[in-house]
């Protein structure tokens, strides 16, 4: 029987992954802003009801790439990243691109 997961083991695997993509955020940046993930959208949006508008939560979305493609197919999508510094690196790629920067949500 598998080992069920505590809150301080899914703790520590968040951790541990944010601090993955924390501290290779460039290295992942550059190999994933041009790959031609098509397939997996495709297969992605196969799963849901066609010729509808959905509401997609992208999280982990890197160069917001696959957000750009949900867009462009009508759906609305929205991107988190749990990454403090892949956040950054998405600040200071739209501002050499002449974008404005998407702000944080304030806290309440």
């Amino acid at each position: 029987m598998a080992k069920k997961q505590t809150l301080t083991d899914l703790s520590e695997i968040e951790r541990h992954t944010i601090g993955l993509y924390d501290n290779n955020a460039e290295f992942f940046w550059q190999r994933s802003k041009d790959h031609d993930d098509r397939q997996n959208i495709g297969s992605f949006l196969k799963a849901l009801p066609q010729n509808k508008a959905m509401g997609i939560l992208n999280f982990g979305r890197r160069p917001g790439r696959d957000l750009k493609t949900f867009k462009s197919l009508g759906h609305r999508a929205v991107g988190l990243d749990g990454s403090k510094v892949f956040c950054q690196l998405d600040i200071k790629h739209r501002k050499q691109k002449g974008l404005a920067p998407i702000a944080p949500p304030k806290p309440k």
